[in-house]
């Protein structure tokens, strides 16, 4: 038999448990380098929003923060690189639209070529075919 004391503390950790084990996916940005050689792609935003990569860029990220975001892509350990934008997926609160609203270019720089895209509809194509997860919570862009 439940003593009754005892319920409360495990109404507490149940509460918890509740909370702890929360269902919703990390909503992330990936950029995958999958050529030979070195990459660098370069964000720029535009005014101030939430959903902005400066305001969910890691902060031991070696870049400054700006309106300029710079991502540095090389061919071993390090040919991948991701951003964070909490928990959620891109289509909760129209975080994609908002994030695309503020997008003004992304450049994509190897040793030979760079690829600038500016026009709206092709970043939106850019980010929207590559929403991918159950539930479309991340963002994988290969380069290659």
């Amino acid at each position: 038999m439940l003593r009754i004391d005892k319920v409360p503390n495990l109404l507490s950790i149940l509460l918890l448990s509740i909370l702890v084990s929360s269902c919703d996916p990390v909503q992330d940005l990936i950029f995958v380098n999958e050529t030979d050689f070195d990459i660098t792609v370069q964000i720029i935003e535009a005014g101030n929003s939430i959903e902005s990569i400066k305001h969910n860029i890691r902060n031991d990220y070696k870049e400054p923060i700006n309106d300029t975001t710079i991502i540095r892509l090389g061919t071993g350990q390090a040919k991948s690189d991701t951003i964070d934008f909490g928990l959620g997926t891109w289509e909760i609160h129209n975080r994609l639209d908002t994030f695309l609203l503020y997008l003004k270019e992304v450049s994509i720089i190897d040793e030979k070529v760079t690829t600038l895209i500016k026009d709206k509809r092709q970043l939106d194509s850019l980010f929207r075919i590559n929403l991918t997860g159950k539930l479309n919570e991340s963002i994988v862009i290969r380069i290659k």
